[in-house]
């Protein structure tokens, strides 16, 4: 899912090219160097992933939360109940699941959850994990 994400990033002649460099910037609008490197990384990072489930004694982080990173975690993801819910891949999916939360341990750039639209702001964009 990785591989092809990373493959698949636009270009500026493409259709999407042009609204891609209005959220992530990047050298001359081709495909963001930065959040490259962080797919990049977070594809490395799957190999030592440990996933840790929800039982009766760890209360969920915070309702509506699907999983997390815990804070200075870098080879951790714990999934709350829900997360188990959601379909295989796609939008709001398990598999983006775990790539959103893996971009939290990348080193290359500073992932954080955000409520900002990128829009115009590749800055903010690029910082996004969403």
């Amino acid at each position: 899912m990785l591989s092809d994400t990373i493959n698949s990033l636009p270009t500026t002649n493409s259709a999407s090219g042009a609204k891609f460099k209005r959220w992530f910037g990047g050298n001359e609008g081709d495909d963001d160097p930065v959040l490259k490197q962080v797919y990049e990384e977070v594809l490395g990072f799957m190999v030592f992933q440990s996933y840790w489930c929800p039982n009766k004694t760890m209360p969920d982080d915070d309702p509506g939360t699907l999983a997390f990173v815990p804070k200075g975690g870098f080879s951790e993801i714990f999934l709350e109940s829900g997360f188990f819910d959601l379909s295989d891949k796609g939008a709001d999916s398990r598999g983006g699941t775990i790539v959103h939360e893996a971009s939290h341990q990348a080193t290359s750039a500073t992932i954080v959850d955000t409520d900002v639209t990128g829009d115009g702001k590749p800055d903010y964009t690029i910082a996004d994990a969403e």
